[in-house]
């Protein structure tokens, strides 16, 4: 009771900071927006938060427990009036809680964590369909799809093969038996023959000191390396890239791993960096250990320093470093931050390092027109689904038009646009 007076005392602060609260950002269907934006707690205490499209509470409700926060109780602004969503609650209890607007806020109080361990399956069905589910061991009861962009809560009931958990409303129910799994919606078969893969996660979030807003468009990458060797360049377990629409730090970030490419006498860490119209603009400076270390450590808080401009080129002339390209909603990056070198050289030749091979060429230039052609190059096998070589090579020979900014070097052809910046 105390902690709902609490609540409902700071609905006024809500309803006076909401007009304040950030946009939702808006990304290409392939990759949903998350549910809620802002700092979710993940130890018991009060937020404020928003939500970036309309959700009923219980979808809110899962979405906040897969941040780590365990939900005791929501407060909503329903046309003035406080409306109180208590989890666990029967349904006619939150009868009255509403649907949650886009863009709308809310105060949620996360209450301790469940001791029950969570095994993540990551599942791969036919006709290219996949979902996660993150299933509580102890006491089994409790399960949490990661389904078609939405979070859903499940609990077991009674099966007579494998295990059987349904949505409170019905809608959805999940079989599972061994490693494989089925999901019904509305009595409708829709993910069959799927098999999983237990993996896990790093979680965290992304801040720097400096008092700077991120524009739009801003592009955040986290990777979780393994860096056990110091003279070996580390390639990326998982990454994540976040592409932002206004939204400012913190920004959450979520790495999913298999639990059997870790190694116990291994190092992992993390690392992140915030790039700005492909210049690199925060990156961490310090290696941030997880998984192998001490602790054990799978939360942490990534704290990025400022990276001082690189001095503006006067010319074409000098090496590229490949930032990104974009066709449409479509952004692809390298695999690994620096591995992509775009040479332009004073007599004309060109030159281009991916993350496989080495090539050699030519470029010619006309006022801002740009043809660049290579001509032939190393003949290493990259390795199928890990190399961007195959991609970028292909972008690179349809460039026709340039423009340089400082530190930037922009190509674009029909449908495309490849972001550059100046290799010190």
């Amino acid at each position: 009771m105390r902690a709902y007076i609490v609540i409902v005392a700071l609905v006024a602060t809500m309803f006076a900071l909401s007009g304040r609260v950030a946009r939702a950002q808006t990304v290409p269907p392939s990759a949903p927006a998350p549910l809620i934006t802002g700092t979710v707690p993940t130890t018991p205490t009060i937020a404020l938060l928003n939500v970036t499209r309309d959700a009923p509470a219980a979808e809110v409700d899962a979405s906040l427990a897969l941040a780590g926060c365990e939900a005791v109780s929501l407060v909503a602004n329903d046309n003035g009036t406080a409306r109180l969503y208590a989890a666990g609650a029967p349904a006619f209890a939150n009868a009255s809680f509403p649907v949650l607007r886009a863009n709308s806020s809310f105060f949620v109080l996360c209450g301790d964590r469940s001791p029950y361990a969570v095994n993540i399956v990551q599942y791969a069905c036919a006709a290219g369909r996949s979902f996660i589910a993150h299933v509580q061991q102890v006491p089994g009861d409790r399960v949490i799809l990661e389904l078609e962009g939405h979070a859903v809560e499940l609990k077991q009931t009674i099966s007579g093969s494998g295990t059987r958990h349904v949505s409170a409303d019905g809608s959805i129910l999940y079989l599972s038996k061994g490693a494989d799994a089925t999901i019904q919606q509305n009595g409708v078969t829709t993910h069959e023959g799927c098999t999983g893969t237990s993996i896990n996660t790093v979680i965290g979030t992304v801040g720097y000191l400096e008092k700077i807003a991120l524009p739009v468009g801003a592009m955040v990458r986290v990777d979780l390396l393994d860096t056990s060797k110091a003279d070996v360049a580390a390639s990326p377990l998982a990454s994540q890239t976040i592409r932002t629409n206004g939204e400012q730090i913190p920004l959450s970030f979520r790495l999913f791993y298999r639990p059997a490419d870790i190694v116990a006498n291994r190092t992992y860490t993390v690392r992140a960096e915030i790039r700005i119209d492909g210049v690199l603009r925060f990156t961490t400076d310090t290696a941030v250990r997880v998984l192998t270390d001490a602790a054990a450590t799978r939360n942490v808080a990534l704290v990025l320093v400022a990276v001082p401009p690189s001095p503006a080129p006067t010319s074409i002339v000098g090496k590229w470093r490949w930032t990104s390209t974009v066709e449409g909603a479509t952004t692809v990056m390298p695999r690994t931050a620096g591995d992509t070198v775009l040479s332009l050289n004073a007599d004309g030749s060109a030159g281009t390092s991916t993350d496989c091979n080495s090539y050699f060429g030519k470029y010619t230039t006309a006022g801002s027109a740009l043809t660049v052609t290579m001509q032939g190059g190393t003949l290493r096998a990259c390795p199928p689904f890990e190399s961007m070589e195959t991609t970028y090579l292909a972008q690179l020979a349809k460039v026709q038009q340039y423009t340089q900014n400082g530190s930037a070097l922009t190509l674009t052809y029909a449908g495309g646009m490849m972001s550059f910046v100046a290799q010190p």
